[in-house]
Order: C-alpha cells, then structure tokens, then sequence
C-alpha cells in the first residue's frame, strides 16, 4: 500500500464553530487508507482533544499568537512542523493577521500549503477593533504573493475576494463547498415530536437559531424583534442554541426587557440537529458569513429560514430560504405570515445533494485537491 497523504490542520478550537466544524466533519468522512490528519489549536483546551488522540492522531496547543510574538509563534510552528514531516499543511482562516504560519511551512520545506479562506469579514466586538484589524488585514492583501507551493482554497466566491483581494485571480481559487452530512440532517417527524415533548415545546411556535455569540451572529436583532412578534404571536419560543462571547450580554438584554417566558438559551449543543427537527422556522440575521453550515443543515431540515441579506447567497439553494435586509418590521412581518400559513415541512435533501453541498460527495473533491489533481 502507498503511503499515506499526512495534513496538517490548523487551527481548530474548543468552540466546534464553522471551521473546526468543516475540520472535524472532513476527518469523518475522509478515506482514512489514504489521507492521515494531525491537528493545531490555539485554545489551551479542547473538549474533544481525547476522540482525536484515541484515534492515533496528534493535537499540538501553540500558546503565543502571532500578533503577541511572532518569533516564539514561528519558532513553535517550526518546531511542529517538524516532528510532525507533513506532507500537506492546510491553514483555514477568516481574515489574514500574519503570514508567519505560511512563512514557516515554506522554510520548512512543506510541499503544499494551502491557505483556506472561510469568511467574509472581521470579527471583533469593539468596533475600534474591528477597524483596526480590518485595517491590518487590507494592508496583507495589498502586498500578497502566493508562490507555487501554495493552494488557495475558499468556501465561496465572496469569502476568497475577501481573503485573497485582486492579488489571486478567480481562476486560481479552488472553491471547496462547506458540505454537511444530509442523512443526519434530514426531517424526521418521530424525532419532533420527541424534541418538542422533551424541551417543553409542545403548544408553541419555535423560531430558533444556533450560532456562536458573537457579533457576526447578530443574535440581539432577533431579541429587539421579540416584543413585537409576541403581540402577534402569544404562544411564541425564541431558542437560541450556542455559546460564545455574547450570551451574558444577550441574557442581561432578556432580563432587562421581560423576554425570560419566551427566550430560551441552550448552550452548547451536541445534538443541535436534533433541535432543528424542532423548530418551526429557523433565523440567522448574520452582519456577514462565508458560507453558513447552520443554514444548510436548517434547509436539510426541511425549515423555512429566513437569513440577512448581507451574506453570499451560495447556500440558497432550495425555496425554503428567504434573504431579508435588517429591517425589524420586515422581519416581523414575514414571521407572522409564516405562523398562519401553517407550512408543512420541505423535503430539500435532493436539492441540497445536486447543489453539491452532501459531504459524502464534497469530501472527493477534497481528497482530489489533497493528491494534487486540480
């Protein structure tokens, strides 16, 4: 047998949000006779560090960003690269705030480096912040060189003019879709009824979200849309499933305005597709994304989703989606048409599948882009 392909994939974090959730979804369904995956955090834990170590595979915890101290953050990397003789490093990231990884991986004479653009903003919840960090990254992508060990992959078209800037052309840019797995998705009435007996949601209409919280999410819109949807709509359930910088503050904003009867926080899940069964309608009035998996999987669901219009619309791609501009009356309005419609639940899944977003498929085409054959 051929030896096998060995990746790297940094980072990955404790949090399972959207790109250790494309990590860790990719590990499940790559051949594992052919590729081998190693992974790197920067979070000083992971909760399920243990699955990955069981499994044969390493975790590395580098402890200094980038930005902090670049020499330590390059010696560390080295370091790693080096007891690990990858044959692949694929760096995911969301906005560029160094390229000291990169310039490790190339002095350690990593054959392929491939930089994986997954979003199409800057996260950050102070808007100085933000600007700042929007700055810094404006100033990488004016100055970027890609050399020819290096692969540029995105989640979308938008995501890689963001990431990537002029300096890439459209053409060099392999777009890898953020693929979900459909079976575990898919509308299960049993699985409802279940759902909704156990969360106590028998009897009301579920508008729920699941996201981190955090400023892309945007997840106090919803919440500054409440009070005027429970005129309408008595028996309604806001449920918002995650965890994330945000929630105490979303929690006080509940407190404060009386909502403790129609909001409910789960946390962090792990069985989120589960709750999705139980949901009547599903929201995400995100400031930008790349490509969003929880509207996928929402779609996947058989939900109809209504979705801020200032994301790509890559993932639109069944007629249960609606794109709406933030606007609080709009949103309302058409919440309340959905409540007496009384809409019975899409099936999406075929939609979904030729739309190419089934991992079972997707994950070939990573596998192709891992042996070279783009």
């Amino acid at each position: 047998m051929n030896r096998k392909i060995n990746v790297l994939q940094f980072p990955i974090g404790n949090t399972k949000g959207g790109i250790t959730r494309y990590v860790m979804t990719n590990w499940k369904f790559i051949d594992k006779d052919k590729f081998q995956f190693d992974f790197a955090t920067m979070s000083s834990r992971l909760d399920f560090e243990k699955e990955i170590l069981k499994a044969g595979r390493s975790v590395y915890h580098i402890n200094t960003y980038a930005e902090m101290d670049p020499k330590k953050f390059k010696d560390d990397f080295c370091k790693m690269l080096d007891n690990g003789k990858y044959d692949i490093v694929h760096l995911h990231t969301g906005r560029w705030k160094s390229t000291l990884a990169e310039e490790a991986c190339k002095e350690m004479g990593i054959r392929k480096i491939i930089i994986h653009a997954h979003s199409t903003g800057v996260v950050s919840e102070d808007v100085k912040e933000r600007e700042k960090n929007l700055a810094r990254h404006s100033e990488i992508v004016k100055k970027l060189t890609i050399s020819e060990n290096i692969e540029c992959w995105a989640c979308s078209k938008a995501a890689a003019k963001f990431l990537f800037g002029d300096s890439i052309t459209e053409d060099k840019v392999h777009i890898m879709l953020n693929a979900i797995d459909l079976e575990t998705y898919s509308y299960k009435s049993q699985v409802r009824e279940n759902v909704r007996k156990n969360m106590g949601w028998e009897g009301k209409y579920v508008i729920g979200h699941v996201g981190r919280f955090a400023y892309p999410k945007n997840q106090e819109f919803l919440l500054r849309i409440m009070p005027k949807l429970i005129e309408c709509i008595p028996n309604i359930k806001l449920v918002l499933v995650g965890d994330g910088v945000n929630l105490e503050k979303c929690r006080e904003y509940v407190s404060q305005h009386a909502l403790n009867d129609y909001v409910t926080f789960t946390g962090y899940r792990t069985d989120a597709e589960k709750l999705l069964q139980g949901f009547d309608v599903f929201t995400l009035p995100s400031e930008y994304e790349g490509v969003s998996l929880a509207l996928l999987e929402a779609q996947a669901a058989g939900l109809l989703c209504y979705a801020s219009d200032c994301m790509p619309k890559d993932v639109g791609v069944t007629n249960s989606i609606k794109f709406l501009p933030l606007e609080k009356e709009m949103w309302c309005s058409h919440v309340l048409e959905d409540y007496r419609a009384h809409r019975s639940r899409a099936n999406n899944i075929e939609m979904i599948r030729n739309a190419g977003y089934d991992i079972r498929e997707q994950i070939k085409n990573v596998e192709r882009g891992y042996m070279g054959e783009y």
